[in-house]
């Protein structure tokens, strides 16, 4: 599968786009558009990139997730090495292990529900100032389809990531 962008600030000229792929065979859940405006591509008939897509939460969580790894490795070393397990015992420090990855895991979580997705990232502003990002996926067999369709719309910009 390989993946296609074209940006523009037309939603009607996404709409007859996608109807031109669709006719041409691909599918719909093949086409999609990230953009602001969701009642309008919703209005428009077009498949919106969802609300989780949208933001960098997968990445910002196993990121604060790796943070956590590091953070229990270091409350189960530092004991160990001044020698403070044989006193207190491990419950209280992998109960620390346990808490601090999780918390930096969440906090990861909650980091990237607020940020926009990476993979994006370089058209946000375009997406922020009114434009839309249509993105394709498509088979080898289908790259001519995007080709004819891409030559009947100027008002589409090509881009790539």
């Amino acid at each position: 599968m390989e993946r296609q962008y074209f940006i523009s600030n037309d939603l009607d000229e996404l709409e007859d786009a996608q109807q031109e792929l669709l006719k041409s065979g691909l599918n719909d859940e093949q086409v999609h558009v990230l953009s602001d405006d969701e009642a309008g591509v919703d209005e428009h008939h077009m498949h919106g990139v969802n609300a989780f897509s949208k933001t960098d939460i997968i990445q910002s969580t196993i990121r604060g997730a790796l943070i956590g790894v590091v953070f229990s490795a270091m409350s189960l070393l530092v004991p160990y090495m001044f020698g403070l397990i044989g006193d207190i015992g491990w419950t209280p420090f992998l109960f620390l292990a346990i808490i601090a990855l999780g918390f930096s895991t969440w906090e990861g979580g909650l980091w990237g529900i607020q940020e926009f997705n990476t993979r994006f990232s370089r058209f946000e502003s375009q997406i922020h100032d009114g434009k839309h990002l249509m993105i394709i996926d498509i088979d080898d067999n289908q790259r001519n389809a995007v080709n004819v369709m891409a030559s009947h719309h100027p008002k589409l910009m090509p881009t790539h990531l």
